[in-house]
């Protein structure tokens, strides 16, 4: 599997190409100049297909079956591409990483969010996906911007971002913190993260403000938080400290039920725990990858590569499992005296999904997700594969 870094805007290709990637990292430039002709490129992009990922990955020499993660990064008149791309489904659900170097903009006096970039601001937000944006003052104003010949009346990219923060916020509710900065860039004015979606703000960058985006921020960025997102899911600050099906379990607490001998079971429906509306699992396999009821996931990727590592051919599958009205059950993990696994007659509790604990063939615990309804199949798609 190779991954893909798109670099768009008007925009110099040896920036990202700059970036030390974790994993095989392919960088495909798109440069173009004005919002108008990244908006054409996206519709060329998408004729083929009717999304615009696969051509991407041909563009970059890629065979679309083996591309393996798809980030997006650009600068200013990038949103004329970055948008309608993640405006679209098919092509958001392809990628986990988005940087924007002060690449938000819209017509004076707009105070609607971008629709592609709150959808993904969503993901982000919920843990899906990563969300960088850099941003140039002023904050919460207009400008009248001049190219070459051309001027134009925008929302400052600081404005423009806002909106998407506040919607995003409004809409989940998340807890906002500070991020990390990187080392040896300039202290942005303002920072704020809301689960993976973090918003630098700088009001006065000296020389060209607009321009140190891509020039100046745009690398030290995506090395600090792109490359450890694309390769291995994680970077410095991220939040570790409870996954997500610990929180589940917690958010359970005071409704367990006994259902006779040792089956315990904490039953809640997903609608009643806002803070997570989807999750990331992991399947590793060593023979073909296929969706079935009683399938098994983990949200330990170290312990799905452990199972794809048993066989030769061995393979890591990327699932998003969307919680919205399916069931969801904890139940107690494998009893080794008593020599009962309730998680391996899941069936029997008529949910959609039974978590439990377990263990990979190191010996190493992690916990299971089974998925135990079509619903649950229906709501689990495969996001991205790699072969070990």
């Amino acid at each position: 599997m190779t991954d893909l870094l798109v670099w768009g805007g008007p925009v110099y290709a040896k920036t990202a190409q700059s970036v030390t990637w974790g994993a095989p990292t392919k960088v495909l430039t798109l440069a173009r100049d004005g919002s108008q002709a990244s908006a054409a490129l996206y519709q060329q992009l998408s004729a083929k297909d009717g999304f615009a990922w696969a051509e991407l990955a041909r563009r970059a020499g890629i065979d679309p079956a083996q591309l393996g993660s798809l980030g997006l990064a650009g600068f200013s008149a990038f949103h004329g591409l970055a948008n309608p791309m993640l405006a679209s489904p098919i092509d958001r659900e392809r990628v986990c990483y988005v940087h924007l170097a002060d690449a938000c903009f819209s017509g004076a006096g707009a105070t609607a969010p971008k629709s592609g970039y709150l959808a993904f601001a969503l993901d982000a937000v919920r843990g899906d996906a990563l969300l960088v944006a850099t941003t140039n003052g002023p904050f919460g104003e207009d400008i009248h911007y001049c190219y070459e010949e051309t001027c134009y009346d925008l929302t400052s990219g600081a404005k423009c971002i806002a909106a998407v923060w506040d919607a995003a916020l409004r809409e989940t509710g998340a807890d906002v913190r500070r991020p990390e900065v990187p080392p040896g860039v300039p202290t942005p004015t303002n920072a704020w993260q809301m689960g993976n979606f973090l918003w630098f703000h700088y009001e006065s960058l000296p020389g060209d403000p607009h321009g140190a985006h891509a020039n100046q921020l745009a690398a030290p960025y995506m090395q600090f938080f792109g490359a450890p997102w694309m390769a291995d899911r994680t970077y410095p600050g991220m939040r570790t400290e409870s996954s997500t099906a610990a929180k589940l379990a917690a958010a359970a607490a005071g409704f367990a039920a006994v259902l006779g001998g040792a089956w315990a079971y904490s039953r809640f429906r997903r609608r009643s725990y806002q803070a997570n509306p989807s999750v990331r699992l992991y399947h590793g396999a060593h023979t073909k990858f296929a969706k079935h009821v009683g399938l098994c996931l983990t949200d330990d990727l170290e312990s799905a590569m452990a199972y794809a590592a048993q066989g030769s051919h061995g393979t890591v599958a990327t699932v998003t499992l969307e919680l919205e009205g399916i069931e969801v059950l904890e139940v107690k993990g494998y009893d080794r005296d008593a020599n009962e696994a309730p998680g391996d007659r899941g069936e029997l509790s008529g949910a959609d999904v039974v978590v439990y604990s377990d263990e990979d063939p190191r010996g190493m615990p992690h916990k299971t997700w089974r998925l135990m309804s079509q619903l649950a199949l229906a709501q689990a798609k495969v996001v991205g594969r790699r072969r070990l």
